[in-house]
């Protein structure tokens, strides 16, 4: 079974804090014997004996307890030939959403000083397992864990060996598609909505410039499943955005050719030139405290998707309660709003309506 390991920045330090030695083992080549540590302490060594790690989670030991640490053989990897070099590092943050996938011959290892964590899948036949490190560290997924992670801030992210086109998409249900890692974008950041995927009998088109499916036509269910929930994670992401007062996040998931109604304009707002001169007006004045997305539904039919959802938020605007309708269109393999629909769940009371 392939490995996971998370480390939690808050347990280096109090190991630190409570041993002499200033660095621990958290993997190693191997573990260190008792007869070879005995024979370093004798000659002034200062260390720690060393036991396997069990479970997943890292914990700090005191002094007088030995150091838990996994040996490196357990992280599988491919053939070293198989390699483009010894590593690659990339760098993301929450403005991202993240997609479920897996890597087939190299090590992926997410380091944060933010919140970090993940859902994942040991193999095939094993449970959908979490976990969370609220005040950053270190996750490690070996080869073959499917993995979707979930970030706080700014994420460093190092995959060991560096293997070309070794990204593969994968439900954490089951279902699996392979793509060239260029064609991955807009990925799908995980959170709990209960999703609802009404299908049209037509199935859609493979997105261009990338590899054949691994999966028959007859699971083409299993990927307008992962295909909503992709959309209704970018909607999610740039909502979080919005309630920050960084209308950005739409901007950036938007067609060019977009079309925009809500009940403050008179006529349909038409372009992104258009949405975005009206959304710097409102640039650093929206906060929102808490939100919700209400029973979306995702519908498909061909290269189009239409969302609709409840929205119901609170915070510098007072509580608000929203219908949304957003019509995606995916060109060239991305997901884009080409139409945004937004209305008062009912007409706000105010003392000219009484």
């Amino acid at each position: 079974m392939s490995k996971v390991l998370a480390i939690p920045l808050e347990e280096i330090r109090e190991h630190l804090a409570q041993n002499v030695r200033q660095d621990v083992k958290v993997v190693a080549p191997e573990l260190l014997g008792p007869e070879l540590c005995a024979k370093l302490q004798a000659l002034g060594r200062t260390l720690k004996p060393e036991q396997p790690l069990e479970g997943v989670m890292w914990r700090h030991s005191d002094p007088a307890v030995a150091n838990s640490l996994c040996e490196s053989r357990e992280f599988e990897a491919g053939p070293a030939n198989e390699a483009s070099g010894p590593f690659a590092v990339c760098f993301a943050n929450d403005k991202g959403p993240q997609d479920s996938h897996y890597h087939a011959r190299h090590v992926e290892i997410y380091y944060s000083e933010f919140p970090l964590g993940a859902d994942y899948r040991r193999d095939e036949n094993s449970p959908v397992e979490h976990v969370q490190l609220e005040k950053g560290g270190v996750l490690i997924f070996a080869a073959g864990v499917v993995h979707r992670a979930r970030l706080g801030g700014l994420t460093v992210v190092t995959e060991i060996p560096a293997v070309k086109d070794d990204k593969v998409l994968a439900r954490l249900a089951g279902c699996e598609e392979t793509l060239p890692h260029d064609a991955v974008s807009n990925e799908a950041r995980n959170f709990a909505l209960k999703t609802e995927v009404v299908r049209d009998s037509s199935p859609p088109p493979a997105p261009r410039n990338a590899t054949p499916q691994k999966f028959p036509r007859s699971m083409i269910g299993e990927a307008e499943d992962a295909a909503a929930t992709e959309i209704i994670a970018m909607e999610r992401a740039a909502l979080d955005r919005w309630g920050k007062g960084d209308p950005d996040g739409f901007l950036e998931i938007s067609d060019p050719e977009v079309t925009y109604f809500d009940p403050f304009l008179e006529r349909r707002l038409d372009g992104l030139a258009g949405l975005r001169s009206l959304y710097s007006q409102l640039r650093g004045k929206i906060r929102i405290d808490q939100s919700e997305i209400i029973n979306p539904r995702v519908q498909f039919c061909g290269d189009g998707a239409l969302l609709t959802y409840n929205f119901v938020s609170s915070g510098s605007e007072g509580e608000a309660r929203w219908n949304c309708t957003e019509v995606y269109r995916r060109r060239e393999g991305q997901w884009r709003i080409i139409h945004s629909h937004w209305s008062f769940t009912r007409t706000p009371l105010s003392p000219m309506n009484l």
